[in-house]
């Protein structure tokens, strides 16, 4: 899984909107998140938008997962695109 900070079209280039993908392998930029539950990579570059210490929580009945650090919510909505299918047909 990867956590991704997603600018496209937001303008601002410090304005953007976080997300999290399913991929076959991390890209290479990537950096490993700790985890207890299971591996989650994010690009280096991307990192710096987000606080050291994250809190990713599922919802089943939405089926989306909620986002937030100490100091914030990040998103509380996001769902997760799965990008295994693209990486293969490139």
């Amino acid at each position: 899984m990867r956590l991704v900070y997603d600018m496209e079209g937001c303008g601002c280039g410090m304005s953007g909107i976080p997300g999290l993908e399913l991929v076959s392998e991390p890209g290479p930029q990537d950096i490993k998140v700790e985890c207890d539950s299971y591996p989650i990579w994010i690009n280096r570059q991307q990192a710096i938008f987000f606080e050291e210490k994250l809190f990713l929580q599922g919802d089943q009945s939405s089926r989306t997962f909620r986002l937030e650090g100490v100091s914030q919510l990040y998103k509380a909505n996001m769902r997760l695109a799965d990008r295994r299918e693209e990486a293969n047909q490139n």
